[in-house]
């Protein structure tokens, strides 16, 4: 959210925190609570700054199952009626603002997903010396440690 002087006047981004909205522009609560009955938790000071904090403009149209376009364009003119600010609408662009947060919080996710892939990867490999139990390998496990095929420990 970038502001400008004189007319002041905000860019709203699929990343433009929730928090930020409601802190500068109290009455967009309504606004959002009559876009989706989803948004009456925001009523609550604690899950208005707990929720906000982290919910972007994208995460929220999500949970209020509103697009981000309509939501986006409804908080504009709402500020419009209120305030006379225009508030800038940037159209969604790419695979990490529909994330919710520009590239940053995409290099983190994918970092997220590659360690989750990882995990996946070690979780269904086989384990070393986790008590295999084929004859063919326990014997040639047994060749290999004794040195002659087929002896017994």
């Amino acid at each position: 959210m970038s502001a400008k002087t004189g007319n002041t006047r905000l860019e709203l981004t699929p990343g433009t925190k929730i928090l930020d909205l409601l802190q500068t522009y109290p009455f967009l609560v309504e606004t959002l609570i009559g876009l989706s009955p989803h948004f009456k938790a925001l009523k609550s000071p604690v899950m208005r700054n707990t929720l906000g904090r982290v919910a972007t403009l994208q995460r929220a149209a999500t949970m209020g199952g509103v697009s981000l376009e309509e939501l986006m364009e409804t908080i504009a003119r709402a500020v419009l009626e209120h305030t006379g600010e225009t508030l800038e609408v940037a159209a969604p662009a790419g695979e990490p603002a529909e994330a919710g947060g520009g590239p940053a919080q995409a290099r983190r996710f994918r970092r997220r997903l590659g360690r989750v892939n990882r995990h996946a990867e070690r979780k269904n490999r086989p384990r070393i010396g986790g008590g295999v139990e084929e004859p063919a390998v326990s014997a040639r496990f047994r060749t290999i440690s004794d040195g002659r095929p087929g002896a017994a420990r």
